[in-house]
């Protein structure tokens, strides 16, 4: 199933808005942890929405 049709499907005869945030993996490799850059891109994403709410 396509990203915009799971949304499609989730925002059907509902009254909120769906938004979907992503961050690009450095490596598309399998690791047990977050690459650096990653960390950084979650962290602050983070940061961003704290700020809004």
């Amino acid at each position: 199933m396509s990203l915009s049709y799971f949304v499609k499907y989730l925002e059907q005869d509902n009254s909120f808005n769906v938004i979907f945030i992503g961050i690009e993996p450095e490596l598309m490799e399998f690791a047990n942890a977050l690459t650096p850059k990653v960390k950084e891109g979650a962290d602050n994403l983070v940061e961003i929405i704290r700020e809004i709410l």
